[in-house]
C-alpha cells in the first residue's frame, strides 16, 4: 500500500507516496475509492466492470491544484455518471494529464461515507527529493525520498 488514512480534526485525509507524479495521482485516487468503501477489501473482478474511458486535461495549474480537479471528476463520473473508478492509469505529457478509468456501475458499490468535497486544507502534492523526508503524524508512516508526496483532506 502506498496510500494511508490521515484522520483530522473534523473530516480525514490521506497520504500517498510514490515513485512519480503519474503513479502519485493514480494512489490518491485509489485511496479517496477506498476510504468510503464498507469493505475495503473489496475484490472487483471481471464481471463488474463496465470500461473504460479516456479522461484528458491540460496542465494548467500546480500539480496540487491539479490534483483537486482530478478527484472532482473521479467524484463527478460517480455521482452524476455512475461510473465507480476501480482503476486508473495515468500518464503525464508535455502539457496536458491523460488518465484512463476502469469503472463499474456506482449503484452495484456499497459505501459507508460519502465524500462532499475536495478540499485544499492541507493540501499537498510535491516531490522528496533524495535523503528528505516527511514526517510520520497520526500513524502515517515516514516517507523517504526519492519520489512524490501528496496529502488530501476530504469534506464527509
Amino acid at each position: 500500500m502506498s496510500w494511508w488514512l490521515w484522520p483530522t480534526t473534523a473530516d480525514v485525509g490521506i497520504r500517498a507516496f510514490a515513485n512519480s507524479p503519474s503513479h502519485l495521482i493514480d494512489e490518491v485516487i485509489h485511496g479517496m475509492q477506498n476510504i468510503v468503501l464498507s469493505n475495503s477489501d473489496t475484490v472487483f473482478d471481471e464481471n463488474l466492470i463496465i470500461g473504460e474511458i479516456e479522461w484528458n486535461h491540460p496542465i494548467d495549474r500546480s500539480f496540487d491544484r491539479l490534483i483537486v480537479r482530478i478527484l472532482e471528476e473521479v467524484l463527478y463520473l460517480s455521482e452524476v455518471h455512475n461510473r465507480w473508478i476501480i482503476q486508473s492509469k495515468t500518464m503525464i505529457l508535455d502539457d496536458d494529464v491523460q488518465i484512463v478509468f476502469t469503472y463499474a456501475d456506482s449503484n452495484l458499490i456499497e459505501r459507508d461515507v460519502e465524500v462532499k468535497a475536495v478540499t485544499r486544507h492541507s493540501l499537498e502534492f510535491t516531490q522528496i527529493n533524495e535523503n528528505e523526508s516527511i514526517d510520520s503524524i497520526d500513524g502515517v508512516p515516514e516517507m523517504i525520498g526519492p519520489g512524490w508526496f501528496a496529502s488530501v483532506v476530504f469534506d464527509l
